[in-house]
């Protein structure tokens, strides 16, 4: 199975889980979304939002002995006001582990990305730009690129551009529909 296809397989599972949350008031939720403000500079990652994140790994007891498990670094973040020009541009810029992403979108498409290139002229860094945007949130999912579990730092940028000539909206991510299973559909309807 390509790398590829792993993503996106990985990236469709954390589509279902995320829209089969329960949404109660009063009840924290681990995403917060993130309204990113439209900028219209042209500098690569211009007033862009940064971030140092890190991603968890960590051992836990199992009948086995002892698993390592995977806590990827979830975010969800909204282009604001959608006028069909621009981009959405989700960049990794550093980190100390090999890293990939997964970005899903309101509208079910799914952008993944494993190696874009990191400021430092490392080719692992992962960079996702959606160009075609949806009113509402955007996920973000971030972890090791094997699933591996790993305790890692990375900084990330996120910016809304206003026109797709801009620089940051070039070399667009190509997404790909997942679609709801029959089960995703009767959830959906029942919130």
């Amino acid at each position: 199975m390509s790398r590829e296809r792993i993503h996106l397989v990985q990236a469709a599972l954390a589509a279902t889980v995320l829209s089969t949350l329960p949404v109660a008031p009063g009840v924290a939720q681990s995403l917060d979304g993130i309204v990113v403000p439209a900028q219209s500079c042209t500098t690569i990652n211009c007033k862009s939002l940064a971030y140092s994140g890190r991603i968890n790994g960590f051992s836990r007891p199992s009948s086995g002995g002892t698993s390592l498990t995977a806590n990827p670094w979830i975010a969800s973040f909204s282009p604001g006001p959608v006028d069909g020009l621009g981009c959405l541009r989700f960049d990794v810029t550093s980190e100390q582990d090999d890293l990939a992403m997964a970005v899903i979108g309101p509208d079910r498409v799914v952008f993944t990305n494993d190696d874009s290139g990191c400021n430092d002229g490392s080719p692992r860094c992962p960079q996702v730009v959606v160009r075609q945007l949806s009113q509402g949130f955007y996920t973000l999912v971030i972890n090791h690129f094997s699933g591996a579990s790993v305790d890692s730092g990375f900084s990330l940028h996120v910016g809304r551009y206003t026109k797709t000539a801009n620089p940051n909206c070039a070399k667009p991510t190509s997404g790909r529909l997942v679609e709801a299973t029959a089960k995703d559909r009767v959830v959906q309807g029942n919130r």
